[in-house]
């Protein structure tokens, strides 16, 4: 699954993932579960009058169905992502969009 942020961050999409981050962090919360992703994508989309094609088949809209919980830190955030159903993988994503594999603990 961090293909996919590989993937996100090699296209012209990297500067929406920046954006997109920009805005999680300006609610306020340091801690996003699924339903307050989605809904911040949503509003992402329409407050920047992205097409109906990004909001469902870019890869950051692929990205973001993937993605389950958000921990937003100083510097970074961490996101797990359940690419199946008993799987889960978590990835730190640094402001400077490296990627870096976590473990569980």
């Amino acid at each position: 699954m961090s293909e996919l942020f590989q993937a996100v961050i090699a296209s012209d999409e990297k500067t929406e993932l920046r954006q997109f981050v920009s805005d999680l962090r300006a609610l306020g919360n340091k801690y996003l579960l699924r339903n307050d992703i989605v809904n911040a994508f949503a509003t992402y989309c329409t407050k920047y009058e992205k097409p109906e094609q990004f909001h469902q088949s870019s890869l950051l809209s692929k990205l973001i169905y993937y993605v389950q919980e958000i921990l937003l830190e100083d510097g970074s955030l961490c996101v797990l992502l359940r690419p199946k159903i008993a799987t889960m993988e978590i990835v730190r994503v640094a402001d400077d969009l490296t990627v870096e594999q976590m473990t569980v603990q």
